[in-house]
């Protein structure tokens, strides 16, 4: 369930009716909400069966992850227009369990996978082009995505946060900001020297202008 860019509010249906789920609309006055439409089934997959996971709107399209409830190893991601909730006949099928949706990029979706990973997936070619470490996802995939800011301070290619999670990088106080970096990322230090002062000002001032 989640609202789109339109201000309508996407329900995914779980069994039941033989629909991929609901659009509401919102009366201000009435303060009450109102069926728009439905969001048809795909034809690829069991009526009985079908169990809707997440919902992610991008531009002009809102995807759905689904599940088989009776194979319980088949997966899809379907793409509908917004405007109209009509199937685009476009759609990305996987083994396994496809759970919560988020958008990514405009061209690509986090997905969470089996056993609560979370995986970027391309949405015109449906390939899984990343794979977040267990311990960059702030929630269960399956159930929400929710990505800590992944930063690499001291520039080894590896996620902070996972480090620190594994012990490699010490943090005594819990700001997911190893101890020996605490300047990496601080707001304001644009010359990086640790503090925040003129010199800063300046730097941002010798730079103003027309991006390049």
């Amino acid at each position: 369930m989640a609202f789109g860019p339109d201000g309508n509010l996407y329900i995914t249906q779980w069994y039941g009716e033989a629909v991929a789920g609901k659009v509401y609309g919102y009366d201000a006055e009435e303060d009450s909400f109102y069926f728009l439409r439905n969001i048809p089934l795909p034809g690829h997959i069991d009526p009985g069966a079908f169990r809707g996971t997440g919902i992610a709107f991008v531009g002009d399209y809102f995807y759905i992850g689904s599940v088989d409830g009776v194979v319980g190893n088949a997966a899809w991601i379907d793409e509908y227009n917004l405007s109209d909730s009509s199937l685009t006949g476009h759609y990305c099928e996987f083994d396994g369990h496809v759970g919560a949706i988020k958008k990514a990029s405009d061209t690509s979706l986090w997905v969470g996978w089996t056993g609560g990973a979370v995986v970027e997936i391309e949405i015109d070619t449906c390939e899984i082009v990343f794979e977040l470490d267990f311990c960059d996802i702030g929630g269960m995939g399956n159930a929400d995505i929710a990505l800590r800011e992944i930063g690499d301070c001291d520039g080894n290619g590896k996620s902070d946060a996972c480090e620190i999670a594994l012990g490699v990088l010490e943090d005594k106080n819990r700001n997911w900001v190893p101890d020996d970096y605490e300047v990496c990322g601080l707001p304001g230090d644009v010359n990086g020297d640790g503090t925040i002062d003129v010199l800063d000002l300046i730097e941002v001032l010798a730079n103003w202008g027309a991006c390049p």
